[in-house]
């Protein structure tokens, strides 16, 4: 039995052809800007709660006063620019632009959590960053070619953070956190992978379904079309009707108006041409 080609990259969700990749992503186009929609304002939310929280309570960090007001500054421009991105987003309609632009935006998110953890006390350790993981790869529904490299970027930053800034209150919690951040990214990005795929799929299961709804109304129509047509005799112009009765033109007309025909020759006029071209020999 010969082999199917693969219908997916190894290691990512995307269709191998292209084209196939384009028509899929131009289907859920709406459907993903709508899931960014709602992500968008829960990140307007949290943001803005942050800014307050940091105005409120500054002295949680471990620098000057002038730190954490860049971060602030920082937070409060990353709340502008997804307000004006959600205002924006039905103006978008290439789904690679859309794409690059939420990868920008990852990257961004991915700078200021790092920054954040900086400038805190050397004793803390956020754990936060871990939902950022469920974010990038699950809830941002684009390839994962963009949702690896903020989240890989946010790691490393993580583990050189530990290593070089912080000060844990027991050393375990420097192998944990190493140990989750290597768990988080694997089994997030096949979390992310098996959900693309499961999309591609039905998407492929639903167009060879429309396909087969399409050959089945064609058939039908042919078959309709075929048993609409009887046979006409070509010698006496009797016509035979579904149940095989040959019927004078005027009494097929008033029982069959709408039907077609062909032509063929009744049993009378084809006994009457066997005899006819008997008693000639």
């Amino acid at each position: 039995m010969e082999e199917k080609a693969p219908v997916f990259y190894p290691f990512s969700e995307r269709f191998r052809d292209f084209a196939l990749e384009r028509n899929f992503r131009s289907a859920s186009f709406e459907s993903d800007k709508k899931q960014l929609r709602i992500l968008l304002f829960f990140s307007v939310a949290f943001l803005g709660a942050a800014v307050i929280n940091n105005v409120i309570d500054q002295d949680i960090y471990s620098s000057n006063i002038i730190v954490p007001r860049i971060l602030i500054t920082i937070e409060a421009l990353a709340l502008i620019g997804s307000v004006v991105i959600i205002l924006l987003m039905e103006k978008i309609e290439d789904f690679v632009i859309f794409d690059i632009t939420f990868f920008v935006l990852l990257i961004i998110h991915t700078v200021l959590t790092l920054y954040d953890n900086i400038i805190r006390p050397a004793d803390y350790i956020g754990a936060f960053y871990i939902c950022n993981y469920i974010i990038y790869y699950v809830f941002v529904p684009i390839s994962t070619r963009y949702q690896a490299p903020p989240a890989l970027l946010l790691s490393a930053g993580m583990i050189i953070t530990l290593l070089l800034l912080k000060n844990p209150n027991y050393p375990a919690q420097v192998t944990y956190s190493l140990l989750a951040l290597v768990f988080l990214n694997i089994s997030c990005h096949i979390m992310s992978v098996k959900l693309g795929r499961s999309n591609r799929s039905s998407y492929l299961a639903l167009q060879e379904g429309k396909q087969g709804t399409r050959r089945m109304k064609k058939l039908a129509k042919e078959i309709k079309t075929l048993s609409d047509v009887f046979p006409l005799c070509s010698a006496c112009l009797k016509i035979r009707d579904e149940k095989g009765h040959w019927l004078d033109p005027e009494t097929y007309v008033s029982v069959y108006p709408k039907r077609a025909l062909d032509t063929a020759t009744c049993p009378e006029c084809n006994r009457s041409h066997r005899q006819l071209s008997d008693s000639n020999h």
